[in-house]
């Protein structure tokens, strides 16, 4: 007696089990971001399935069921199966891409030093050069590198164009746009002005590590005076030219030396400007 009880039960229980659960197929929409191997989870049967590479999913559902759904490319999003999603047995949706942002720069209000022991030490400056330097690295604040125009001028003078034109001596190929322009010094003048726009390159590309946010901050300058700032402090080429502007610290304590000196400039031209009125 029990034993039939039993088994009618669990028949009964399967039955409304087979009735209640259904297949539900869901659809990503999202077409701008890779929508394939997406976590999909029925957080209450505790089933899971992953979409297809159109974004395609198929789980087991009941009403009222929630749906988990993540991916790395992709904020994490959860729905319930509503009566109408479970008649229809199908849904779509989509996704909220992730936005990847990069490590906020805090600015200290402490200005440099002037001593490079002191400021080369700071932990501060070191977090905010490594995070400059792991940019750079990672290739964020690089270009393709073009030959300059001078460059190739030079690659002309030296080897004649596309490489050929040349004399031969002792069974050797020598160009000859360089037996010419070696005499009449032109190769030596593009030599020169290569030299030049190369260190006018290696200032610039020391100066660009810097956002604007840093120089305004450690070295006081207003937003407005940038332009004007940096102009003063590039125009002392012979103090450039003693230090190694290719180490950021370096570079930045004479930025630094430079901001004293430009401040004390502005104040005299404002106080000459105020006794002149």
């Amino acid at each position: 007696m029990y034993k039939v009880l039993f088994l009618f039960l669990l028949f009964i229980g399967t039955t409304v089990f087979s009735q209640e659960t259904i297949l539900l197929k869901g659809n990503v929409l999202n077409d701008t971001i890779e929508k394939a191997s997406l976590n999909v989870v029925n957080l209450n049967l505790r089933k899971g399935a992953i979409t297809n590479e159109a974004g395609v999913f198929e789980i087991p559902v009941r009403l009222h069921d929630t749906i988990h759904i993540s991916a790395v490319q992709y904020e994490s999003r959860e729905f319930i199966v509503t009566q109408k999603i479970y008649n229809e047995k199908e849904v779509s949706l989509y996704l909220v891409p992730k936005i990847n942002e990069l490590d906020e720069i805090q600015l200290s209000n402490r200005l440099l030093s002037g001593n490079l022991e002191e400021d080369a030490s700071s932990s501060s400056l070191k977090k905010q050069l490594a995070l400059v330097k792991d940019m750079s690295d990672k290739g964020l604040l690089q270009d393709i590198k073009v030959p300059t125009k001078e460059a190739r001028r030079l690659h002309t003078a030296t080897t004649g164009i596309n490489g050929k034109g040349g004399i031969g001596i002792t069974g050797f190929i020598v160009p000859l746009p360089l037996i010419i322009n070696g005499i009449s010094g032109k190769t030596k003048r593009l030599k020169k002005h290569i030299a030049v726009v190369a260190y006018q390159e290696q200032i610039e590309g020391a100066l660009n590590r810097f956002p604007d946010s840093i120089l305004i901050a450690y070295l006081k300058i207003p937003e407005e005076q940038l332009e004007d700032f940096v102009f003063y402090a590039l125009k002392d080429e012979k103090k450039l030219k003693t230090i190694n502007v290719d180490n950021p610290i370096l570079f930045l304590d004479y930025l630094y030396e430079k901001s004293i000196k430009y401040h004390a400039l502005r104040e005299k031209e404002v106080f000459v400007k105020n006794k002149n009125k």
